[in-house]
């Protein structure tokens, strides 16, 4: 299997087979073949010895496949209060742009910051700024696709929108002017 072919799971584990056949005196050549690897991904591998049999040690199989890290607890509170805050607007059929999910998580952000004193679990030096990048990774964890990220859209004038197609070909004949000079500038 070359480097690029399998799992995290299998590249782990096939690691420590060959460094126990580095380690019984079998040169890196020999290995790489062995294994179908190139002689210089063998050294590496055996470089890196101590770092991976620590990994291979400390892992599980599922460890292998999924990191995980902690979020601030503030951070979470404030995206479980905007999906209620979602949810909420959707039942009013109140239309929800992405816009108006980044003004109000900071907003829920910063009075719950407020309100709760300062504590060693929120990290110090980060700053939340709902940003497109956190809008699109709340969105894919609340599973809310049907929300569009650039929120003009959601806010437009629906009774403006229904009598445009009208006005728009009333301007184009009284203007005399021709199918090449109209298009979109949006």
């Amino acid at each position: 299997m070359k480097h690029g072919g399998g799992s995290f799971l299998a590249w782990g584990c096939k690691s420590a087979t060959e460094l126990d056949r580095l380690g019984k005196g079998e040169g890196c050549t020999a290995t790489g073949k062995h294994f179908n690897l190139g002689e210089s991904t063998v050294r590496a591998i055996k470089k890196n010895e101590a770092a991976i049999r620590k990994s291979v040690i400390s892992g599980s199989k599922f460890s292998f496949r999924f990191t995980s890290y902690t979020r601030d607890v503030l951070l979470e509170r404030t995206e479980r209060a905007i999906a209620i805050w979602i949810e909420e607007q959707v039942q009013r059929r109140i239309p929800v742009s992405g816009y108006l999910i980044q003004e109000n998580a900071l907003q829920f952000y910063k009075s719950m910051k407020q309100s709760e004193p300062s504590t060693s679990t929120s990290p110090a030096g980060k700053e939340f700024s709902a940003s497109k990048g956190w809008l699109t990774g709340f969105l894919k964890r609340n599973a809310l696709h049907n929300i569009k990220i650039t929120g003009a859209s959601a806010t437009a004038d629906e009774g403006a929108a229904k009598i445009f197609p009208e006005e728009l070909a009333k301007f184009i004949e009284d203007g005399d002017y021709s199918a090449d000079q109209v298009f979109n500038a949006d």
